[in-house]
């Protein structure tokens, strides 16, 4: 999904009043329809009205995302190591 779709969807979840149901809920839900970590931490930050750090916080740490979130964190911190950057 492109930006003006990303906002469109958001519109309709703040219309339809997802935020009352939580952050986890809506997470899952988006996560059950196909969108992808980004565009879930994209479309919580615009529906709870939260910092893009807090929303990614949200996405990577609960529980609907959080073996992937492990997953990419394992990832940097071997991409890191191998460029030398670990301290």
């Amino acid at each position: 999904m492109d930006k003006k779709e990303l906002d469109l969807l958001s519109a309709e979840l703040i219309e339809g009043n997802a935020g009352e149901k939580g952050v986890d809920d809506l997470i899952a839900a988006l996560k059950a329809s196909g969108r992808s970590m980004v565009e879930s931490i994209y479309i919580v930050s615009k529906v709870f009205s939260m910092s893009p750090a807090d929303a990614k916080m949200s996405v990577v740490t609960g529980p609907s995302w959080s073996k992937e979130g492990e997953e990419h964190e394992e990832f940097h911190r071997r991409l890191a190591g191998e460029r030398g950057d670990e301290g």
